[in-house]
């Protein structure tokens, strides 16, 4: 008998749970004996799964360590040099933006997450981004006083995935949320009516931002919502 596949994933999803500080190495030492094995016997039952790799690099992101997010990137990265055949996904980016975020490295985390929209965009679909990665990376340079940065990259979002960065901004209350989402909605209704965009244009999306308007603290937030209102009831439930 031999702990491999399912054993392994399920022995590294309950190392992400343990609170033991010996948590991480053993949870690398299995990644280690996985690769061992499989280098060889050639045996792909001993490949380490996408779900391995996310709970490693989520282990090591929530170690408390000092080179926690140092070895979580050193896991990330081994990801396409030991042929497992693993390409990084949206949990792979996203616990490592995480790793990066708690060591108080904003810049890296910005940089991972734009690696991320570029990788989406070069045909990983597996890759592509959602609310939760942006959210953490703005929320975090927010708290610098970074406006620039983070209009930046709720654009970035804006322009790869639409529905969610609305509905993200749909959940907060601060001022320029609703004049953000506004913008992005126009944004791709242009790009809509130019054909210039896939995305269908539907009724979701123009929940979303008025929602934004409603949770909004700006006091103009209002006077936006009326005429979204008015556009909501001329389309159709389904979509543009």
């Amino acid at each position: 008998y031999k702990p491999v596949g399912k054993v392994c994933a399920a022995a590294l999803k309950a190392l992400l749970r343990c609170q033991e500080s010996s948590a991480p190495d053993r949870a690398e030492a299995i990644l280690n004996e996985m690769l061992r094995r499989y280098e060889k016997d050639g045996d792909p039952e001993w490949l380490p799964s996408d779900h391995c790799y996310t709970s490693i690099i989520a282990i090591w992101a929530n170690s408390g360590r000092s080179d926690g997010a140092i070895k979580a990137q050193a896991v990330f990265d081994s990801m396409g040099r030991v042929g497992t055949g693993v390409r990084p996904n949206k949990f792979h980016y996203g616990a490592l933006i995480h790793a990066w975020i708690k060591a108080g490295s904003i810049d890296r985390a910005e940089a991972i997450l734009r690696s991320m929209v570029d990788e989406y965009k070069q045909g990983n679909e597996a890759a592509k981004p959602d609310s939760k990665a942006f959210l953490e990376v703005t929320e975090a340079l927010s708290r610098t006083g970074a406006t620039e940065r983070v209009d930046s990259l709720l654009k970035l979002m804006g322009e790869s995935s639409p529905l969610d960065i609305l509905r993200m901004l749909s959940t907060r209350k601060r001022k320029g949320d609703a004049e953000q989402a506004e913008s992005i909605l126009r944004q791709l209704q242009a790009a809509c009516d130019s054909g210039e965009s896939t995305v269908r244009l539907t009724s979701e999306h123009y929940n979303a931002t008025i929602t934004s308007c409603s949770h909004s603290s700006d006091n103009q937030a209002a006077t936006r919502a009326d005429p979204l209102m008015t556009e909501l009831l001329l389309i159709p439930c389904k979509g543009r």
